[in-house]
């Protein structure tokens, strides 16, 4: 059983190349993400389907819904993540370079091309534009949704910026060289503007922040093709000039001059104070002289002011941090009203604000050059607890409001209590996966009313970004590329996407009963489907909202002050080892988690990433290694050799380091439902196989069902060689599913092949229907099992197969396939050339190339340690050859090699066909969507295939006697009961056609009689003789019964971690004893496997079994794998009934006890489980049988 990760497939941009520490690079196109994680579905892709039309006037090359990076949600950065600044070469150069190769293939270098690339800069730098390689037809793209408004999403850029570009700003800000002035006026009619912004258009700031040029890109102004007008208003994000911000500066410059000079002299506010419940607002702002500057709320404490953020780069950038955050009290002037400060009540997180002036805050006025170095340096508004603010408003005018506030669920996840009275609460909300806290002001209720777990209504604004953005468009590419550069180790203020309500509600009685109804019968849905859908959509919305909410409510929240040892200062990119101490848990540190870096002295910021994290059980401590990015390893180089100090060949660093966000999360799924609106901007018609999928689930909707035709007694078929005999069940199943329904389900014990009947299924639907089929499961590890399996049918080995993998599960042990996607797009060119024009077979082998050369050192990091110049170089090359190509790579291997299966898992699955996702344009038409492990998959992601993949049926094959999706909080939570039900549970519960698996080949036969008697109802029965399950019986000395199972009574207690974890040291051991005796048996390690229920004991038995070579699993991480002998460890003792809940689980028992092949023993306190439902039954089964035993009569088993 190997270890099972899941990567969390997630949207990279482009690569870029080298950087330099002491300056920035010369402006030069440059791209983004690394080519290793370039096939990670769905990151930077809109939050919700398009609401405008786009309309492409190519600056690139690329055509609409091709972009030559991919779309991907959330995978974390690896070692490789991220390149350096831009370099001097245009775009596009490489590949010219490479088309006048004249070598021989095997003797290409990208040395060679290193090389002739410098020859060439001259001329490619005074070249105008560089030619693009012609590209295969584009698919056929799926029809973006109408809009009010229609955005150009391209606008014709020259390559380079023309040498005598100029403007009358020019020698006004740092960056004016950068950019063009927008030469579109200012509407002068207020209904020509709105405050409502699209997150479609104006994206959230992801994990990654500022880092990924697809994301920088973004942030450029939007165009749109009709004039402003009341019909066609203009976002205010659009009003932004270059022009205002310098005289922002300037006025804010002489501020901070005239404090230097001792010559400021404050004036108190005296106006009169803006009334209780009014908001004096202006959506387009008069000019008093000069146009104010758009700042936003991120933070509403403490006290009664405000923090406000600046909305445009130019503002803050790249010399004004003190700009960045500012303070609005009470005694700022409201031009609107000609009043003083504001109602903090009707004020909400995200809302904008224009500001005129500003004015030094008391802590500026008491020590101006104290307080103005602390408000500049990047660590004070980021990396420090508390924040130096040299700026408080002086005159404003708030934005008015979008009048479309609406009614969002929420679900009270916990209460802050102090003496017995509840102070706040914290509230997940729809779209906002980050709980909030809420104040007792904003509550229409009494708040010691409410209650943890409940749902609640609130009035909210709509959810808006809050990412900085620049006012003025770029002056080439190779401007737009420095500008994404310059703002990359920028950190926002307030990364969250979640929202603070204006007010918030507890259930009316009628919205109480049709939640009730939805847990329920759901007969709402067959009297009005459209309205349920729309409400059913909120509350799956919700609440994977609140799931991901509490899944990072252990995350570590605190700022570390660190000594970090570089392990070698020529490794690339650079890496930084430390030890976090009193740790009962990694809280977070996890691999592949961001970590935002600072060196301390140094005035970059750097988002590294965790290479490695080992928690180490014996002192509480944690061992983590962070990789920098790429694009920042020479000035994270620098500023190492800068401000640390080297002893004995070892150099130490000061550092201060703190948690990101959560690319991914643990449970991917959740996030990516928690950020789609399921029914908006699809194409989700009455009649369509989705539609009709929701209707028989929900509706009660019927056709005829049964299998076709006399079903045969036995079938054979031949896999890996080796003919089998397929049981009536196994016929059974495989012609029921060629019935024409919408959704059928496959309930398959565990041992009953399902995987193989999946496969089986995937191949006989494709040469059927000759249209790609879908096979999806929930963790890679298990696509790669369904993926072996396909490929193992010998009847079916001439099919196409796919894999869909990215780079960081395969880094943390997900298996590999001979059709997994890199492996796929590497050999096109040499299995497919001859389909291929010869413009496809260069960029085939381009590819082909750079990728080999990456993965050298994806898979082997160690070789990255000691790089020379020349050899980062190769390897920037490389990194930027593939990313640029590997778009258009896919597009040819849907042209030459259309996959008849495409394979990946359920998170991946929902990333690539959401509009821009990798996969969108390729797999619209799928008639058929397999799913394995149905039981983990969710039910909110069955609804999000049917609108994502409207015209494919599903057939679901699980078991719903073992686990449900998994989550962090109680089974019988609100978060759980409505977004985390497995859907084979709701697929029988609403008496879905189904047909049975119920012969087993895994265990023993004689230990069938336990999971029979827990589970399924005498059902089962085994295809396996007993003559083939000997190994433990030959191992152990067993009861009369020759029963291969042991209960052990051990007499030990169990230790409460600080997590709420437990460990058994004396269960531990008699693992260990256990472990040995095999061992001396002749058992080889292999055959072993260390099943545990809680987290705290794996970690207790990690370093044992790492040095014995044995698997180790939590319960919850094994199903789908199975062990000769499996060893069960129950840990917990000493516990009231009511407390047994999770270890009482039948489902999680059930999993639990049917893993092995031979036998297997289980380690437990009797005492304590047999006060348990479940427990008690086994105990009792096991006495019986003979198969109890204490841990003092261990020795005796062995012979």
């Amino acid at each position: 059983m190997s270890s099972n990760s899941d990567g969390y497939p997630r949207n990279k941009g482009r690569t870029g190349a080298r950087s330099r520490a002491s300056a920035p690079p010369r402006e030069s196109p440059s791209n983004d993400y690394p080519a290793i994680q370039q096939l990670s579905i769905a990151a930077d892709v809109p939050d919700q389907p398009m609401e405008v039309v786009e309309t492409s006037e190519s600056s690139s090359g690329s055509k609409p819904g091709l972009h030559s990076d991919f779309s991907g949600a959330a995978a974390p950065s690896t070692f490789l993540a991220g390149a350096g600044a831009p370099s001097l070469q245009p775009a596009g150069a490489v590949a010219p370079l490479l088309q006048s190769d004249k070598a021989s293939e095997s003797k290409f270098s990208f040395a060679n091309v290193v090389a002739r690339q410098r020859a060439a800069e001259e001329a490619a730098a005074a070249a105008d534009s560089v030619a693009a390689i012609p590209l295969p037809p584009p698919m056929v793209s799926r029809k973006r949704p109408a809009a009010q408004l229609t955005l150009q999403t391209h606008h014709q850029l020259p390559e380079r910026t023309p040498r005598n570009h100029t403007h009358r700003l020019i020698d006004k800000h740092p960056w004016a060289q950068y950019v063009t002035l927008r030469k579109e006026p200012i509407p002068t009619d207020p209904e020509a503007v709105t405050s409502l912004l699209p997150t479609t258009v104006y994206r959230h700031i992801k994990g990654g922040g500022y880092l990924s040029s697809r994301f920088g890109h973004s942030l450029f102004p939007r165009s749109y093709r009709e004039t402003s007008s009341p019909q066609h208003r203009l976002p205010i994000m659009e009003l932004m000039r270059l022009e205002h911000a310098v005289h922002f500066r300037e006025a804010s410059a002489a501020v901070i001059n005239r404090l230097q000079r001792r010559s400021y002299q404050p004036v108190d506010n005296t106006l009169p104070v803006t009334p209780s419940g009014t908001m004096p607002s202006v959506t387009l702002p008069e000019a008093r002289p000069h146009f104010p500057v758009l700042y936003q709320v991120v933070s509403r404490g403490p006290g009664q002011g405000l923090t406000l953020e600046a909305k445009g780069f130019f503002i803050i950038g790249p010399d004004r941090m003190d700009l960045h955050l500012i303070k609005l009290d009470q005694f700022a002037t409201n031009l609107v009203s000609n009043t003083r400060g504001f109602d903090r009540t009707l004020v909400s997180v995200k809302d904008f604000v224009w500001v005129y002036s500003v004015e030094p805050t008391l802590a500026a006025l008491r020590d101006h050059a104290t307080v103005l170095r602390q408000a500049r340096t990047p660590k004070a508004t980021v990396l420090d607890n508390a924040t130096a603010f040299f700026f408080r408003v002086k005159e404003f005018a708030f934005v008015t409001p979008s009048q479309s506030s609406r009614r969002v669920y929420g679900v009270t996840l916990s209460l802050t209590r102090h003496h017995n009275s509840t102070k706040a609460i914290r509230i997940a909300f729809e779209s906002a996966p980050e709980a909030v806290q809420v104040s007792p002001t904003v509550c229409d209720f009494p708040i010691d009313d409410a209650r943890e777990d409940e749902f609640v209504t609130a009035l909210a604004r709509p959810n808006s970004s809050t990412a900085i953005r620049f006012s003025e468009r770029p002056a080439s590419k190779a401007a737009r590329e420095q500008l994404c550069w310059l703002i990359r180790s920028f950190v926002p203020a307030h990364p969250q996407e979640g929202l603070l309500p204006l007010k918030v509600f507890k259930l009316t009685a009628d919205e109480r009963a049709w939640l009730e109804d939805r847990a329920g019968d759901f007969t709402n849905y067959r009297r009005n489907p459209s309205l349920a859908r729309s409400r059913m959509a909120q509350i799956f919305n919700v609440a994977c909202s609140a799931l991901v909410a509490i899944n990072n409510l252990g995350d570590d929240q605190r700022t570390l002050g660190l000594t970090a040892v570089v392990p070698s200062m020529d490794a690339y990119p650079l890496r930084l080892d430390f030890t976090i101490t009193d740790m009962s848990s990694e809280c977070g540190w996890t691999t592949n988690r961001p970590v935002y870096l600072w060196v301390v002295g140094s005035h970059s910021l750097v988002r590294a990433t965790i290479q490695r994290s080992q928690h180490h059980y014996s002192d509480r401590s944690l061992s983590i290694r962070l990789v920098a990015p790429a694009w920042a390893h020479r000035s994270l180089l620098v500023d190492c050799r800068a401000y640390g100090t080297t002893q004995g060949g070892t150099t130490s660093v000061p550092i201060r380091v703190r948690l990101g966000s959560l690319p991914a999360g643990a449970d991917p799924v959740y996030e990516i439902i928690s950020s789609l609106q399921l029914f908006k901007g699809v194409s989700f018609a009455s009649g369509s196989r989705g539609a009709d999928i929701l209707d028989t689930v929900y509706g009660g909707l019927r056709a005829p069902s049964g299998p076709v035709g006399p079903i045969a007694d036995l079938e054979r078929m031949s896999i890996g060689g080796r003919i089998l005999d397929l049981q009536p069940d196994r016929v059974n199943a495989l012609q029921f599913a060629t019935v024409d329904q919408p959704v059928i389900a496959i309930q398959a014990a565990f041992g009953t092949g399902k995987t193989v009947i999946g496969a089986l299924l995937a191949a006989r639907i494709f040469r059927s229907q000759q249209s790609t089929v879908v096979a999806t499961t929930t963790t890679n590890t298990a696509v790669a099992q369904f993926t072996d399996t396909l490929l193992r049918l010998d009847d079916h080995r001439d099919l196409d197969i796919v894999r869909y993998v990215c780079d960081s599960a395969l880094l943390e042990g997900s298996p590999t396939t001979p059709v997994d996607i890199h492996t796929v797009l590497k050999r096109l060119a040499d299995d497919y050339g001859h389909r291929m024009s010869e413009q496809a077979v260069k960029i085939c082998r381009r590819y082909k190339r750079g990728r080999e050369l990456l993965e050298t050192y994806l898979f082997d990091p160690d070789r990255a340690l000691h790089l020379t110049e020349e050899q980062r170089e190769e390897y920037r090359m490389a990194e930027r050859e593939v990313s640029d190509i590997t778009s258009d790579v896919i597009r040819i291997m849907f042209e030459v090699r259309p996959p008849a299966v495409v394979c990946l898992t359920t998170s991946a699955l929902l990333n690539a066909v959401t509009f821009g996702g990798i996969f969108s344009d390729f797999l619209a038409d799928v008639k058929t969507v397999i799913a394995d492990e149905a039981s983990q998959i969710p039910e909110p992601a069955m609804v999000a295939i049917a609108t994502r993949l409207p015209q494919a049926r599903h057939i679901y094959i699980g078991d719903i006697h073992q686990l449900e999706p998994h989550v962090r909080c109680s089974r019988s939570s609100n978060p759980a009961r409505f977004g985390a039900r497995g859907v084979m549970e709701l697929l029988l519960e609403k008496g879905i056609p189904s047909a049975p698996l119920t012969t087993t080949f895994r265990c023993h036969p004689d230990l069938l009689e336990l999971p029979n008697q827990l589970c399924y109802h005498w059902t089962l029965r085994s295809g396996t003789q007993s003559a083939e399950r000997q190994m433990f019986l030959n191992a152990v000395r067993c009861s009369p019964y020759k029963l291969p199972f042991y209960f052990v009574d051990v007499a030990g207690t169990s230790t409460r971690s600080i997590t709420g974890s437990h460990s058994n040291i004396a269960e531990a051991e008699c693992c260990y004893e256990i472990v040995a005796s095999l061992l001396r048996n002749g058992v080889d390690p292999s055959s072993i496997a260390i099943v545990v229920f809680y987290r705290e004991q794996y970690r207790i038995l990690e370093e044992f079994a790492r040095n014995t070579q044995i698997d180790l699993h939590t319960v919850d991480s094994v199903q789908g794998r199975e062990k000769d002998i499996v060893i069960v460890l129950s840990t917990r003792t000493n516990f009231e009934p009511s407390q047994g809940e999770f270890v009482d689980d039948l489902k999680r028992l059930n999993v639990a006890l049917t893993r092995c092949r031979h036998g297997q023993f289980v380690l437990g306190q009797e005492r304590s489980l047999v006060q348990l439902t479940n427990w008690a039954l086994v105990l009792n089964w096991a006495r019986r049988t003979m198969c109890f035993t204490t841990g003092a009569n261990l020795p005796d088993l062995f012979r």
